[in-house]
Parts: C-alpha cells; structure tokens; sequence
C-alpha cells in the first residue's frame, strides 16, 4: 500500500472551487471589458477546467473568469464592471433563504459573495514564482498531465503540480505512473476518477526535483 512522503508535501493542490457561474464569461466579453478599462485585467482570467485539458489540443482555456481573490468588497467594487455583474448573477444565489430565514448556504459564502467558495491559497502561494504548472484532469481516459502557463485560474476538476519540473513531468506522462494512478483512483464509468495529485505525494521526489525546489523558494 502506499505511504504518503512528507517530502512532498505542498506539491499539488485543488483547483479552485468557484461556486456560481455569474462569475465565468465568454472570451470575447472578457476582452471587451478590458478594453473599456484596462483596469480589469487585474481581475479577469483564463478559467482552466477539466473538459478544456481533455478536449482541446493546446489545452487552453474555453473560458475566462472573475477573480477578486480574498479582497474585500470596497477594494472589489472599485472594477464596476465585473463587480455588478456579480451582484447581480451570484449575490441572489449566495444569499438564498431556507424558510426559516437562515442562509441556505454555509458561512461565510452568503457575506463574502464576490469571493470564490474556496479560493486555495496555498496553491496560489505556491505557484506565484512559476510561469508553468504541471496540472491533471479529475476526471480523465488518459490520466495525461499537461504543461500550462500559470496565470490563469484552475478549476476544482484540475489536479495542480506547483511544478514547472521535467523530470517530475516525465514521473507523471510514464505508463507507471497512470497504472498507478489509475489503480488507487476511483471508477467513473468509462473514465477515471484520478485522484493523481494526491498519488505524487507516494512517489519519491528525484534529488533534481529537490534542488529545484530549493531553488524557487528561495532556500
């Protein structure tokens, strides 16, 4: 069985869980509100998900999002366009009622409304230093890690390498690894539910990967 590796611990990560989809846009609008004021590129991003990493060849994002982060609502209403747009599609479905008055939803997701329901912040800790991440499909038939810029927002169906590493690359594409993964992962119909992220936490780190590690946090 395996035994997890404290060595690599804070290598992968989640992606975001966005909860709504008032938050996603098309890409077109995304560079129409950058061009009204390009101050909202500070806050629109490629949204990376599970399908875009399976279904299109240079696994780009199908679609941007709205990303204020942890900031606070003053901070988030200073970039009107993406900040109404919020108000109006996720703050109704965040502050739902049950019939007794009390939110539906659980603390502090109807308060903090502009915020994603879990924002991951140590993955983005992690990767702040990388122009690359290594990242997975959840759910997937070829269990295939693929090499993307950082800069973008990931989904909750991605599993993250805080990772620009070709060796650990290399670990991940090998026909043991997706037996492995494939055996300690979950069945989904016809696919795998790979949980591969958590998979690398088993397999010992190569001495290349380590220095590399290192190096990016500075130690």
């Amino acid at each position: 069985m395996p035994e997890r590796l404290a060595e690599n611990s804070g290598l992968a990560f989640i992606g975001c869980y966005v909860l709504g989809m008032g938050f996603v846009l098309e890409p077109e609008e995304a560079q129409e509100w950058i061009a009204a004021d390009a101050r909202n590129a500070e806050v629109l991003f490629p949204y990376l998900n599970g399908e875009d990493l399976n279904q299109r060849p240079d696994a780009s994002a199908s679609r941007w999002v709205i990303d204020f982060n942890d900031w606070s609502e003053e901070r988030a209403r200073a970039y009107s366009l993406p900040y109404y747009r919020l108000v109006e599609r996720v703050k109704p479905e965040r502050q739902r009622l049950k019939p007794d008055g009390e939110y539906a939803l659980r603390r502090p997701l109807p308060e903090r409304w502009w915020q994603y329901g879990e924002k991951r912040p140590a993955l983005r800790k992690a990767i702040a230093d990388l122009s690359e991440v290594l990242v997975i499909a959840l759910v997937s038939k070829t269990v295939m890690p693929m090499r993307v810029a950082s800069g973008q927002v990931f989904s909750h169906a991605l599993g993250v390498f805080a990772s620009d590493d070709y060796g650990v690359q290399a670990v991940l594409s090998s026909s043991l690894h997706q037996l492995w993964a494939i055996t300690y992962g979950s069945g989904m119909r016809e696919r795998s539910q790979v949980h591969a992220f958590r998979r690398l936490r088993d397999i010992p780190a190569s001495r290349h990967h380590d220095r590399h590690r290192g190096t990016r946090a500075g130690a």
